[in-house]
């Protein structure tokens, strides 16, 4: 009597076990199809409505817009469109000597001048940035003459305000010559004229960069417009034009 009870209880109750694994499993597998469904639909809408960056931007015309790297409070910068496939964010301009970029720790941090003229956007984000993604670096740089000439790299990061906004570039293209991507620049924290991390470079060459011992590359030195008799001290790109000729403009 006991072993027919047995036999009887086991079948009914596995079927129920099993009803109750299937449910469950299809419950599971429901939830987590709404999920992320739930969270492509989230970015999509986020994408459309808070662009990360300038590729996230689908107007055609260059120009300042907003991105939101991290949240919903955002920053204005100026998105370039025109420049290869687009969808460039830039971070410097130099072009006219009307804003001075001799300055101090604090307003490299937090950036400074013109977002329709000359312009540092930022230590503090261009690190948010490039912590969210994989992000190339283009720079256009022009002569006094109008000779156009560009430095591509593929990767390119700045680090936070701890590593003392710290340069990771590499994977050079271009014509300009690699000025950056050398010992004197990659891996080196920010310098300016009251917070030195080199050997002196922001005080000896009157500018703020990513310097060693010191520099191939001094994009934030002073506006000198061609050629001059100082030395290494205007808006150089060694590899180009030598340490005595500062460039027109630069982006």
């Amino acid at each position: 009597m006991m072993f027919h009870w047995l036999l009887s209880w086991i079948p009914k109750n596995l079927n129920k076990a099993i009803k109750t694994y299937i449910n469950k499993t299809l419950e599971r597998v429901v939830m987590e199809k709404f999920s992320k469904l739930k969270s492509d639909i989230s970015s999509k809408i986020m994408t459309d409505t808070y662009p990360r960056d300038c590729e996230d931007i689908t107007e055609s015309k260059s120009g300042i817009y907003r991105i939101y790297p991290s949240d919903i409070r955002g920053f204005e910068t100026y998105c370039e469109k025109n420049i290869e496939e687009g969808g460039w964010l830039v971070f410097q301009r130099r072009q006219d000597g009307s804003v001075d970029f001799y300055r101090n720790w604090t307003d490299y941090k937090n950036g400074f001048g013109d977002l329709t003229g000359e312009f540092w956007l930022g230590n503090s984000k261009i690190h948010e940035i490039t912590t969210k993604d994989e992000y190339e670096l283009y720079i256009l740089m022009e002569d006094l003459e109008g000779e156009q000439r560009y430095a591509r790299y593929k990767t390119f990061y700045v680090g936070d305000v701890q590593s003392k906004f710290t340069l990771q570039v590499g994977g050079y293209s271009g014509n300009a010559g690699n000025s950056l991507d050398t010992g004197s620049h990659n891996g080196q924290p920010f310098s300016t004229l009251d917070r030195d991390s080199s050997s002196n470079c922001p005080k000896q060459y009157k500018g703020a960069w990513w310097y060693k011992n010191c520099h191939n590359s001094n994009l934030n030195g002073l506006y000198l417009n061609g050629s001059h008799k100082s030395f290494a001290d205007g808006i150089e790109w060694q590899h180009w034009k030598g340490y005595n000729y500062s460039l027109k403009r630069h982006k």
